[in-house]
């Protein structure tokens, strides 16, 4: 949901951001500093902001969406690997789905009440999509009779 999101808002060339609370440094080899120079115009057109903080260091102060502090520099530098030479439209759509997964939803993440149901909202106005990028269902049916099968109610 949250790719479909980007991509959308790709297509309308209105990516929102979020600002930080506080901007995150991140320092890199000069190698991957050099490059993330070089494609600073496609970070910022996927709602990025980042600025030069000195000494092969980034500060970033906004993000497309949620994403947490900790893989921020792991998800930039996954992200310039994807960058290639010629940046075809396909490799931005890669781009906006790594950063869409990085921000989705994990197992074992304890959700609020309030944030079930807006998750529970957002799939169920989520038209044809019935898979994550990775293939991975959004829903599955199981109908009485199958539940009923596994607790060996009926044979």
């Amino acid at each position: 949901m949250l790719y479909e999101k980007l991509l959308i808002s790709k297509e309308q060339k209105q990516i929102s951001s979020q600002i930080l609370l506080s901007p995150v440094a991140l320092t890199f080899s000069p190698k991957e500093f050099s490059l993330l120079k070089e494609k600073i115009d496609l970070f910022i057109g996927l709602g990025f902001e980042i600025e030069d903080f000195g000494n092969n260091a980034i500060l970033i102060r906004q993000t497309p969406i949620e994403l947490g502090e900790d893989g921020l520099k792991s998800l930039i530098i996954e992200l310039l690997g994807k960058t290639g030479n010629n940046l075809s439209s396909n490799r931005e759509d890669e781009m906006l789905y790594t950063i869409a997964c990085k921000a989705a939803v994990k197992a074992n993440r304890k959700l609020q009440e309030r944030e079930i149901n807006a998750l529970i909202d957002d799939v169920l106005r989520t038209n044809g999509v019935n898979t994550c990028p990775h293939g991975r269902p959004l829903m599955i049916t199981i109908t009485r009779y199958e539940l009923e099968k596994m607790f060996k109610r009926v044979q």
